[in-house]
C-alpha cells in the first residue's frame, strides 16, 4: 500500500509483503526482505493500476417523482451492486392514509444477480387536498441468513388543492 495513499511516495516507503501461501497459509513469515526484485515488482504493478476514484454500481434503492397535481408516477429502482446474488428481492411504497397507489409493474424478484435491478413504477393518487409531504420506499431483499433493507426518500412540494367541477 501506497504511504499515505500517495502514488507519488517513493519506492521504499510502500508496504509491500509477500508470503509463500503453499507453505506459510497464515502468512507468518514476510519475504519481502529476502525477494527484493519481486517486491520491487509488485511496487511497480501497483503504481500502473493505481485509480483515483474507482467507480461504483448502483446499490440500494433510489427514488423519482415524475408529473405532478393530483396524480402522478412514483420509480423506485433496487439495484444489486454487491458480488453476490439477492433472494426475495421487494419494493414498497409507503404513502400517507387516503392516498391511492396502483403499481404498474410487479414489486418482487425471486432473485437478483449481482448488477441486476427490480424496477416498479407506482400511479400514485392524492387526496383533494393534501399537504407537502415525504414519500418513503423500501427495498428488501436476502442474502443467505441476512435480511438486506434499503430506504429512499423524496419531498413532495407545496400543498395541493384540486378543483372541484362546477354544477
Amino acid at each position: 500500500m501506497a504511504p499515505g495513499q500517495s502514488l507519488r511516495a517513493p519506492d521504499d516507503q510502500w508496504d509491500v509483503e509477500l508470503y509463500d501461501l503453499a507453505r506459510d497459509p497464515g502468512e507468518e513469515h514476510d519475504l519481502a526482505a529476502a525477494r527484493p526484485a519481486q517486491a520491487d515488482a509488485l511496487v511497480k504493478l501497483m503504481r500502473r493500476s493505481w485509480a483515483p476514484v474507482y467507480p461504483r454500481k448502483p446499490f440500494g434503492v433510489t427514488l423519482e417523482v415524475g408529473g405532478g397535481g393530483a396524480e402522478f408516477t412514483v420509480t423506485a429502482t433496487l439495484a444489486n451492486g454487491s458480488a453476490r446474488p439477492w433472494s426475495a428481492a421487494r419494493l414498497i411504497l409507503d404513502v400517507p392514509s387516503g392516498w391511492v397507489v396502483h403499481a404498474r409493474d410487479a414489486a418482487t424478484a425471486a432473485r437478483l444477480e449481482p448488477g441486476e435491478r427490480l424496477t416498479v413504477r407506482w400511479r400514485v393518487t392524492r387526496p383533494q387536498v393534501s399537504a407537502a409531504t415525504t414519500l418513503t420506499c423500501r427495498g428488501t431483499a436476502r442474502h443467505e441468513d441476512d435480511e438486506l433493507t434499503y430506504t429512499a426518500t423524496t419531498a413532495l412540494g407545496r400543498p395541493h388543492v384540486t378543483s372541484q367541477p362546477g354544477p
